[in-house]
């Protein structure tokens, strides 16, 4: 599904892994 092409990966899903990964930071913060 994903390729090495990043311009390929569609804008929501980059939206959703930039929220994924927040929510990993701030749970590993606490």
């Amino acid at each position: 599904m994903l390729t090495d092409n990043p311009a390929e990966i569609p804008l929501p899903l980059w939206r959703e892994l930039a929220h994924a990964l927040e929510d990993v930071i701030h749970s590993s913060s606490s």
